[in-house]
């Protein structure tokens, strides 16, 4: 951001040239999550004590997953990461807050990609299951000391990771996932395998399975 910021203060940017494009579309992404990390941590306090209001609604899966594969596609490309979306069928519809939906999304693909190596893939997936749709991030990364990987969307909660043995803190976003996905009376999960495969996933219901 500081780099884009300089070349507008000294008019140098040049909308002609690709890397100048390439940076601005950049900062663009930068600056949308950290408004959107801001708002998160406005609305933690109104989801912790259940005075936040979710207005549930119908959304079209395939749409929200699109939106938050676009807003990840520049810090993949940027981290040699691939990011593999495996769509739903194009009438599936789920009933949640899209805005918190989204924010959910975006945490779980930004974390995954931060986390995975040059050259591996992140894969972002739907799977209908009758009544609900579960919706999996799963990525290869580096494992834990954790008895219950579920423990990780606790709030200050701290692992320590087995190839530097340093404690490190998770952040407030999986904590805050936590709390949105159960504000939308959805379900969500943590788990990692024996080779360090990480999958993040939310279940929530598709229209017509509330009553």
């Amino acid at each position: 951001m500081q780099t884009m910021l300089r070349l507008l203060q000294e008019n140098r940017y040049d909308p002609q040239k690709k890397p100048h494009r390439e940076l601005l579309a950049s900062t663009s992404v930068a600056l949308r999550r950290a408004w959107s990390i801001v708002n998160d941590l406005i609305n933690l306090p109104g989801l912790e004590n259940n005075s936040y209001q979710v207005e549930l609604e119908p959304v079209r899966l395939k749409e929200a997953l699109s939106d938050s594969a676009q807003l990840v596609t520049i810090a993949a490309a940027e981290n040699d990461v691939i990011l593999d979306v495996q769509y739903p069928a194009d009438d599936l519809m789920v009933v949640v807050g899209r805005d918190l939906l989204l924010r959910v999304f975006d945490n779980f693909l930004f974390n995954a990609v931060r986390n995975t190596l040059p050259g591996e893939a992140v894969t972002l997936a739907a799977i209908d299951q009758g009544e609900q749709v579960e919706v999996r991030i799963t990525n290869p990364g580096e494992k834990v000391d954790v008895l219950n990987p579920d423990e990780l969307f606790e709030k200050f909660m701290q692992v320590k990771h087995q190839g530097t043995r340093k404690l490190r803190g998770a952040s407030l976003g999986l904590y805050f996932c936590k709390l949105a996905v159960e504000a939308m009376q959805g379900e969500i999960r943590a788990s990692v395998s024996e080779q360090g495969e990480w999958c993040f996933s939310v279940s929530v219901d598709k229209e017509g399975a509330i009553s």
